[in-house]
């Protein structure tokens, strides 16, 4: 007989005939000597012809041979009469006939027929010389390894979590029920639990083991190509070829105020697709002179539409809540971040520091601590930026033109990236990636970016300058730091002093920030600017000879005691 250990590796043919054979085992193994042993020759013929009726085509699940091999020795050792002869008879009454299905053998041999997938048992039966099934249970390493053998090394690992790929798209196995679910679609599951002293494997236990066994490991997954493609990384998808025409389609669908923007907005659909180091892509800011009505949220929707989409991140979200939903399983393949229509500045310094982080960290649900590699592609769009001069300095600022009223733009987009049109978009935007560097943009704190986006764009060196030039524009922290500077200048030469005491402080700098009731309030915007050098040489003084307050820089000092 078969060992029903093989049908792990083996197909339906194999997990058939399995299946008759332990039938045949248990025809034979009757006792002659009772009621249901004088019926012997007429079950053993219509098992026989049962199994026979599936040797023509279209079936050619076994041969006659295979038939004899395996029935004859059982009816032999159990002395059946006339066993010879009723085997025989069954084949050649069998194989003349249709398939069989009124019998039970007949709907199990066709079930596993039928069915390709293969078995995978926690138990193992063995039947005995009286035809006695018995189970005895299977090792969890075992299983392991059936599962491993069966599926190209699946699942995966990729931030402490179980994944298989499932068609274009990932399927993430994040508890017992997803991976039981993962097994039924891709085996025969014969599954049973402890009972008679048998400790049997269960589920838990297999994904423990799987976890701790499996071969492949990634630091992320991708659902879309990136150029050069990244390390560690699994990509899902098939590849469609563009021929260049989508993306110059695309862009002409744009509304940018300049034919500088229509180039930085190419750059900015670029990114998404570079396979660059974690942390080295530049935030994109998107704004109108024009005000409302322009197209800046459809233009960054758009672009973010050919990457799969965007996480919407609201301008007042606690950063902890942030990092929590850029850490979740849908949004482990989402390559845009975009925060809309933002309005003032707020505080930024998580955002600022995630921009350039080589991975980012947190807290993941019913995970703990997990983390992904830093390839997003933040989006801002704003009236007026009004941005902190780190953020400034990790920013492209791209101007969009005025409103164009009168075309169905939403229209024209579906029209494009409908059916295989986005794959082909996304295509066009790697072929250019992957062409040779034409230019060679001044190097700044994104040369990677400028070199691998930029030098692929004819005029890559003046776009970099411009790139430098906007920043100022939009760094409010500058003018807000050259504001609270003049006052506190002013206030230090009218005086004759060096130091400033903290009440003075808070009534010279609530004219800058009315709505800073509290001390606390005005420090918690001055501070930023003291740390991150905008306040060049002014100090914080939280103690000593003169008190609390601000020291004023050395020169500063000195033209105050010549005034004095």
């Amino acid at each position: 007989m078969l060992d029903i250990s093989s049908m792990e590796p083996g197909d339906g043919q194999s997990r058939a005939q399995w299946v008759w054979e332990s039938e045949i085992a248990r025809i034979a193994a009757i006792p002659a000597g009772t009621d249901l042993g004088a019926n012997r020759n007429e079950r053993l013929f219509v098992a026989v012809c049962t199994l026979a009726s599936y040797i023509p085509p279209p079936w050619c699940a076994w041969t006659a041979d295979q038939i004899r091999a395996s029935v004859t020795p059982l009816a032999t050792e159990r002395q059946i009469p006339g066993a010879d002869a009723t085997i025989e008879s069954g084949i050649a009454r069998g194989a003349q006939s249709p398939a069989r299905e009124d019998t039970e053998l007949a709907k199990k041999v066709a079930a596993q027929l039928h069915d390709a997938r293969p078995w995978l048992a926690n138990y193992e039966k063995t039947i005995d010389a009286d035809g006695d099934e018995h189970t005895v249970p299977r090792s969890i390493g075992s299983i392991i390894d059936a599962i491993l053998q069966q599926t190209d090394q699946w699942p995966g690992v990729c931030s402490s979590q179980l994944f298989a790929p499932l068609g274009d798209d990932i399927w993430w196995l994040r508890d017992v029920d997803s991976l039981v679910a993962w097994l039924d679609r891709t085996f025969v599951l014969h599954w049973r639990a402890a009972s008679g002293g048998h400790r049997l494997a269960t589920y838990a236990q297999v994904r423990a083991g799987l976890l701790a066994c499996a071969s492949r490991r990634y630091s992320a997954v991708e659902t879309l190509p990136h150029y050069p493609p990244r390390p560690d990384t699994h990509y899902t998808g098939r590849p469609v070829r563009g021929d260049g025409s989508h993306l110059r389609r695309f862009l002409a669908l744009l509304n940018p105020a300049s034919e500088a923007d229509r180039a930085l907005l190419c750059a900015m659909l670029l990114t998404p697709a570079w396979g660059g180091p974690a942390g080295a892509r530049p935030a994109f800011v998107l704004t109108s002179e024009y005000g409302r009505g322009a197209g800046k949220t459809a233009t960054a929707l758009a672009i973010c539409r050919v990457w799969g989409g965007a996480i919407h991140v609201a301008q007042r979200e606690p950063w902890q809540r942030t990092i929590e939903r850029l850490l979740t399983d849908s949004a482990l393949t989402t390559r845009c971040v975009l925060m809309d229509n933002v309005k003032g500045r707020n505080d930024t310094r998580d955002m600022e520091a995630a921009i350039t982080a080589d991975r980012l960290n947190g807290r993941k649900m019913y995970i703990g601590d997990a983390s992904r590699p830093n390839t997003m592609t933040w989006i801002i769009t704003a009236n007026t930026p009004a941005l902190s001069t780190d953020l400034a300095q990790r920013s492209v600022v791209i101007q969009i033109g005025p409103p164009a009223h009168g075309r169905d733009f939403d229209g024209a987009l579906r029209e494009l990236l409908d059916g295989d049109g986005a794959a082909m978009l996304r295509d066009d935007a790697l072929a250019m990636l992957r062409a040779e560097q034409v230019c060679t943009p001044a190097p700044d704190r994104l040369a990677p970016w400028q070199r691998a986006v930029l030098g692929r764009m004819p005029h890559g060196a003046e776009l970099a300058t411009l790139i430098q030039q906007r920043r100022g524009d939009c760094d409010d922290e500058a003018e807000e730091a050259a504001e609270v500077a003049a006052l506190l200048d002013t206030w230090a030469a009218a005086h004759g002093a060096d130091h400033i005491p903290t009440p003075d402080v808070m009534n010279i700098l609530r004219r800058v920030w009315p709505d800073a009731i509290t001390h606390k309030a005005v420090w918690a915007r001055l501070d930023p600017l003291l740390g991150n050098g905008a306040l060049a040489g002014y100090t914080r003084i939280k103690g000593g000879r003169k008190g609390r307050g601000i020291s004023l820089p050395r020169k500063i000092s000195h033209r105050s005691q010549n005034i004095h």
